[in-house]
């Protein structure tokens, strides 16, 4: 059973799931913040979906951080792009693992194509 859960105010998703590291805290309050609007679709669930992504993942406090910094270029656009594909099937673990361990990095641009033939209004600005 992950940490975070759909009855988690934001608050209490982020202690959960940041472990203090305060770079993961910017990383899932921005994720809060910017849901919403890359990702219409999902736009009920105030970005919370994308936490639960990452808590199946199995990502949490500096991990956080460091896909946001390594492996999306501190860009919160690429990180909800990454867990909506996961999300959609796109990509998986091992792929986003590969990238956080600087051994092959993602194509967001291959990957947000694929994401908006599923979903034409995900906002990706590349």
């Amino acid at each position: 059973m992950g940490r975070a859960r759909l009855d988690m105010t934001p608050g209490e998703l982020i202690a959960k799931m940041s472990d203090g590291n305060p770079g993961a805290i910017t990383v899932l309050y921005q994720i809060l913040q910017e849901a919403p609007v890359i990702d219409p679709v999902e736009a009920l669930t105030g970005g919370i979906m994308k936490v639960l992504i990452l808590d199946d993942i199995g990502i949490y406090g500096p991990n956080i951080w460091m896909l946001f910094k390594d492996v999306c270029n501190k860009d919160i656009n690429k990180v909800i792009l990454v867990l909506r594909a996961k999300q959609l099937g796109i990509i998986d673990n091992g792929d986003i693992a590969l990238a956080m361990g600087m051994v092959k990095p993602l194509n967001f641009d291959m990957i947000a194509k694929t994401v908006q033939k599923e979903i034409p209004e995900f906002v990706y600005f590349g």
